[in-house]
């Protein structure tokens, strides 16, 4: 619900993905539960350069009963991927798209089961304001993430 002045409007949703290192005993499995990654060592995002993403990830961890092991943080995303790579631990990202650096070597991405874990992006505006600067801009932004969106996921 937006604030009363504002405009909200949801851009993009794409549903989170279990990143592993392709020697885990989970790797060959289509789908992986994540109540099967209690046990594991997590490497997230740092959380003050993501909280929102960082607190869905320990937030669905919770709900499935435990807290993440968080080993390690990084402040990219190629970082946590980095350090799933070289074995440190799991993590939950944004699925790469085929065009993407993430797909190297050593990385495994998998659905999670029984779970739509979703990161949802938006933009807000002022309501009032109907500039053409404000509209170009939210022309942009709607082809982009629909351009993301079409893309296809590694694995797909």
């Amino acid at each position: 619900m937006a604030a009363e002045g504002l405009r909200v409007e949801t851009v993009l949703e794409v549903p989170l993905v279990a990143a592993l290192p392709d020697n885990h005993p989970l790797a060959s499995n289509a789908q992986v539960a994540l109540e099967d990654l209690a046990d594991d060592p997590f490497v997230l995002f740092s959380r003050w350069q993501g909280p929102g993403v960082h607190d869905l990830i320990t937030g669905v961890c919770r709900e499935a009963g435990y807290v993440p092991n968080v080993v390690m943080e990084a402040n990219t995303v190629q970082g946590v991927v980095g350090l799933v790579a070289a074995g440190i631990g799991v993590t939950l990202v944004l699925p790469p798209r085929s065009e993407c650096s993430l797909q190297g070597p050593g990385v495994v991405y998998k659905e999670i089961a029984q779970r739509d874990i979703r990161v949802r992006a938006g933009m807000a505006w002022r309501s009032e304001d109907q500039t053409p600067v404000l509209k170009g801009f939210l022309g942009v932004v709607r082809e982009a993430s629909r351009s993301y969106s079409l893309r296809k996921p590694v694995g797909s």
